[in-house]
């Protein structure tokens, strides 16, 4: 269903369904504003009238809008002490111009394409304007080795490798002697680590100039032979109960594609990591199954390592996995504000050699892997062709809000990611991790847009 709010008219299948007009509109506008949110009955009247209404009127204007059309009274619930809560998915907001069905679809996409083109083109001045390249500060002055393999993965995977050909060739070298036969460190934490390793293992595979591939297979086989039962953890060593799904998805997603790893054993272990019987969400862990509140970074993640399977060794796995209803519940909390970057706490930090429970914090660009995982289901098709405009319409809107233009254009409008240091400047790893994801999804709709124009 698509909500004109403008219009006053709700779509179905590309027909007008029903018109919803007066407070109901502005109850159904402050719930989509609040997604999987309880709303009060004394919050609802503070946002139509300050307050001033009968509870019982109230009442009357959220009972007139679900009795409006029937889809509004399953995608809104009331429960007794806590109030109204909109459970998001089915109505997504729309301009009709753009992401209502029966429109030229190949038109549709090339619109997003041209939007996609300008927002990379402008988040990659904001990432040169850097003067060091790169710390996680705009201004920072000593570059960070994750950093630093983020910002050349965004270039690589944004297709400007010969635009900045001997920038990328010196902050590659710079990486090449900053890795030691176990890997790559964090300066932080004065230690080999799986993140940026495993980003540079990435970036060997995009940007082999013919003297890297050996040294990379090297430390490849050092990241394999580190896994745990369960995946990796913060270090380049087998972290036992600390490992969690965002360290092992990085270090696969290095892994795959180098010879070295024994591609049978590589796909069992993969498969071996979706356990439970009809999984379709995730915590931190690949224990963590369908909690009552999923972390959008961890689910789009299993996702994409989902998709690194053969198709045998995913018929193997059978219910245990529902790739389906996983990038239906990406699909529909993408865009939440709750979503636009997720803290989780590393446990098994070593401190005097031991390994404790001192947790170190990393922020998730949960857009980077959302839209990757888009991207795949685009392209295998688990994402219906008359949905993916109204998909990619909500994805540059999210874009839109949640950036800001200084010297290019900066993403991340989270509280943890807004707060200037007056030295440092602004964090700039966010508007890496939006490069990569827009990179892959655009890639992913110029396949459709060429499938289309080729069978017309």
């Amino acid at each position: 269903y698509l909500m004109d709010f403008d219009a006053h008219i709700l779509y179905h299948n590309g027909e007008a369904v029903a018109e919803v007009h007066g407070r109901a509109l502005s109850v159904l506008e402050y719930f989509c504003t609040y997604p999987n949110s309880f709303k009060t009955i004394d919050n609802i009247n503070e946002y139509l009238e300050q307050g001033t209404l009968s509870s019982s009127t109230v009442r009357g204007y959220v009972s007139d809008l679900i009795k409006t059309h029937k889809v509004f009274g399953t995608v809104i619930k009331n429960r007794r002490g806590y109030g109204y809560k909109y459970l998001g998915g089915k109505i997504l907001t729309t301009a009709e111009d753009f992401s209502l069905p029966g429109k030229e679809t190949a038109q549709e996409l090339h619109h997003f394409t041209r939007m996609a083109d300008e927002f990379l083109q402008d988040l990659s001045k904001a990432i040169l304007y850097c003067p060091c390249k790169w710390g996680a500060y705009s201004y920072d002055e000593i570059p960070q080795n994750a950093n630093t393999c983020e910002g050349v993965l965004a270039l690589l995977l944004s297709g400007q490798e010969k635009s900045y050909k001997n920038l990328l060739s010196e902050r590659i070298g710079y990486l090449v002697k900053e890795t030691s036969p176990e890997g790559l460190q964090s300066k932080s934490l004065k230690a080999e680590t799986v993140v940026p390793t495993s980003m540079y293992l990435h970036i060997c595979k995009i940007y082999d100039d013919g003297r890297l591939m050996n040294h990379a297979k090297e430390l490849a086989l050092k990241l394999w032979e580190a896994r745990g039962q369960s995946g990796w953890g913060l270090y380049v060593r087998d972290m036992k109960q600390y490992t969690n799904i965002g360290c092992t998805y990085w270090a696969l997603m290095g892994l795959n594609g180098y010879d070295v790893i024994p591609q049978e054993a590589f796909q069992r272990y993969v498969g071996g990591l979706f356990r439970y019987e009809n999984t379709f969400s995730y915590g931190g862990t690949i224990h963590d199954v369908n909690p009552k509140i999923p972390r959008l970074y961890a689910t789009s993640m299993m996702y994409c390592v989902y998709q690194l399977l053969t198709a045998e060794h995913r018929k193997q796995i059978g219910n245990r996995y529902d790739p389906l209803k996983a990038i239906s519940y990406i699909a529909n909390h993408f865009d939440s504000p709750y979503f636009v970057s997720e803290r989780e706490a590393i446990d098994g930090v070593e401190t005097e050699k031991k390994l404790t429970v001192h947790t170190v914090s990393w922020n998730h660009m949960t857009m980077h892997y959302s839209m990757y995982a888009i991207a795949l289901a685009i392209e295998n098709g688990d994402i219906p062709q008359e949905e993916i405009p109204t998909i990619l319409h909500r994805i540059v809107k999210m874009v839109q809000e949640n950036s800001e233009r200084s010297d290019g254009r900066l993403y991340g409008s989270g509280p943890d990611l807004t707060l200037e240091r007056p030295q440092r400047g602004k964090m700039i790893f966010p508007s890496m991790h939006l490069v990569m994801g827009l990179s892959y999804l655009r890639q992913a709709v110029n396949k459709v847009t060429d499938s289309i124009e080729i069978g017309e």
